[in-house]
């Protein structure tokens, strides 16, 4: 793979659909074998002085990081340029898929991941749209993937547009501080203020608190005829990652949506991830209140049907009292944002990650709750330094019950 141009030359020529297949596959193992080892490789990193300690002839490199790094993208490249060469026959079926079509689906989302890691915008977009129209299903349910996308009607290119600086994000700058020690940080302008407070009480006034949403995925794993309808337990409290899993599970149920039902279109919206048809979610909400969540910027158009909506964020719903036992009394939630799970177009360092259960572990140790050993005595007098906020979880929760917190 050193030779920019010799494995693609080599194939140009294959006309078999079945080899062309199982070269797209291979290609996806090496990359597979070379993540593993960069892996590897940074373990090693972890342990330099330990190993410098034991022998003086250890030495790191970069070198070898630089070159798997450049077989990786090449690879991408390949599959990329391949895939689309020959999008009209990726139907081959290996046996892991129920239907052709899931088959199909496949390969155009290893062609989409390809063409984003090769930098073609272009054919990522388009092998998702076509992957969509393969199963229509993942219109609903996998949507978030183009989040941000817009083609040019006149040319066709396609741009990324950032979460920006409008709407509920809208922030000025100000100076803190006294003289000779001051210092300009971002606070959330007056109108971003004004479309929070609107915005919490559409929040607020449907109940969408984690026990509600929670209520609402119990119900669609209790409704599977398979294997899902015991994946759950009652008592759980789910990770907004594990919310936005089970959306395929949650969408099989959207028939039974009525059109009043305005906390679940909340929750399918802006925890799960389905997009839904815009006059379904105006039935439920109300059209000014939709009309807020697009000023906001928490709603937004699907790129694939236009007459569906769906949340540009995931909001998870936590009271900061949800760990402190029962019969406790629960305060009103806390709508924490984040970027989906999901990867998108979007340019990952600007990602704010969603809530996995290692946030909720760390939130119920500042409760004084140690989940793996309950029995183990915490005290919630501490002082935090919160680093790496993210989304802010753990500073909100530490203000309540740390004597000091920054971050």
């Amino acid at each position: 793979y050193h030779d920019q141009n010799g494995p693609i030359k080599a194939i140009m020529s294959v006309s078999d659909d079945h080899e062309i297949q199982l070269l797209l596959d291979s290609w996806k193992e090496v990359i597979y074998a070379l993540e593993t080892h960069l892996e590897t490789i940074a373990y090693t990193w972890d342990r330099t002085e330990e190993l410098c300690s034991e022998s003086t002839t250890t030495t790191t490199s970069t070198d070898v990081v630089d070159e798997i790094l450049l077989c990786i993208s090449q690879l991408y490249k390949n599959i990329a340029t391949i895939s689309s060469k020959y999008r009209d026959v990726l139907q081959f079926d290996d046996g892991d898929f129920e239907s052709d079509e899931e088959a199909i689906a496949e390969r155009h989302l290893d062609w989409a991941i390809a063409a984003k890691r090769a930098g073609i915008m272009n054919d990522c977009v388009n092998a998702h749209v076509k992957r969509m129209k393969e199963l229509p299903d993942l219109v609903h349910t996998d949507a978030v993937r183009l989040l941000g996308v817009h083609r040019e009607e006149r040319d066709g290119n396609i741009t990324v547009e950032e979460i920006t600086n409008t709407g509920l994000f809208e922030t000025q700058l100000v100076t803190r501080g006294v003289d000779g020690c001051s210092y300009i940080v971002h606070i959330p302008a007056e109108n971003a203020i004004q479309l929070g407070r609107r915005t919490a009480n559409i929040f607020a006034n449907a109940n969408y608190t984690l026990q509600k949403c929670t209520e609402i995925l119990q119900h669609a794993l209790s409704s599977q005829n398979d294997e899902s309808s015991s994946k759950y337990n009652p008592k759980r409290i789910y990770s907004a990652n594990s919310f936005f899993n089970h959306r395929r599970e949650v969408f099989a149920i959207c028939d039974e949506l009525k059109h009043d039902d305005n906390i679940k279109i909340l929750a399918l919206l802006f925890l799960f991830g389905v997009s839904l048809n815009e006059t379904q979610v105006e039935a439920a909400l109300g059209r000014d209140n939709v009309q807020v969540l697009f000023e906001s910027g928490l709603l937004t158009t699907n790129q694939v049907d236009k007459t569906k909506v769906l949340g540009a964020v995931q909001i998870y719903p936590m009271s900061t009292d949800t760990f402190e036992g029962k019969g406790k009394h629960r305060s009103r939630p806390v709508y924490i944002m984040t970027d989906w799970s999901l990867e998108s177009l979007r340019l990952p360092k600007n990602a704010i990650m969603s809530i996995g259960y290692d946030s909720l572990e760390l939130v119920a140790l500042a409760a004084g709750v140690d989940v793996f050993s309950p029995t183990t005595a915490s005290s919630n007098n501490s002082r935090v330094l919160d680093i790496c906020c993210g989304c802010g979880i753990q500073g909100i929760f530490s203000a309540k019950r740390s004597r000091s917190w920054a971050g």
